[in-house]
């Protein structure tokens, strides 16, 4: 992760009233999702 990244991150999670961790637990999870979505359909 950049620098920029985590700056970002930081104010999404100020913003959202959240945690950097949160927002790359609910990512992470989507990442998940997506990729079983994928591994459904081949």
């Amino acid at each position: 992760m950049t620098k920029e990244q985590k700056e970002k991150l930081k104010k999404i999670a100020k913003e959202k009233n959240t945690t950097i961790s949160e927002i790359l637990n609910v990512a992470t999870k989507n990442v998940i999702k997506n990729y079983d979505e994928q591994e459904k359909n081949v």
